[in-house]
């Protein structure tokens, strides 16, 4: 009967355990997409790199990213950049549909203009994700914890019914 007990509210702590990651892996995704874009604005200025060798570099550099298999995918997609293929976000469905979106904005507009207009493109896009990952850092920082809590209290709760 203890085992059970202890499986029962060890459980329900795992779930609230899981619904605070899924808060944490969206800020990440902001965080770790601001670096990237931050990196690409640096490349783009001084050395005037194309995006694809950027990309390439940037993955090279910075091991066990979050965002890696969107850099892949977005790799993929700059040889096939066309007005009729514009590029779509896949996996991460921890973003919002405004978030998906404005991702989604943010990627079609990359590689598309003059170095001028990249630069300022650029640091829009930055403004615009700094933005993103302080309203996902605010959110996690407030309700992570919560779901943790919810989740060892909702086992206790349980654990009290079944007793």
């Amino acid at each position: 009967m203890v085992i059970l007990c202890i499986a029962m509210i060890g459980g329900t702590t795992y779930i609230g355990f899981g619904l605070g990651q899924v808060l944490r892996n969206r800020h990440r995704f902001f965080l770790e997409l601001n670096a990237f874009f931050e990196y690409l604005d640096s490349n783009i200025r001084f050395n005037q790199k194309k995006i694809k060798d950027i990309i390439v570099n940037y993955l090279a550099i910075n091991q066990r990213l979050f965002i890696e298999k969107f850099l892949n995918e977005f790799y993929i997609y700059l040889d096939k950049v066309s007005v009729n293929n514009p590029y779509e976000i896949t996996g991460y469905s921890l973003l919002k549909d405004a978030e998906r979106e404005d991702v989604n904005q943010i990627m079609n507009r990359i590689g598309k203009l003059n170095l001028t207009s990249e630069l300022i493109q650029i640091k829009s896009t930055l403004s615009i994700l700094q933005k993103y990952s302080m309203s996902c850092e605010s959110i996690k920082n407030k309700y992570s914890k919560v779901y943790l809590q919810i989740g060892f209290i909702s086992g206790c709760m349980l654990v009290l019914i079944v007793i």
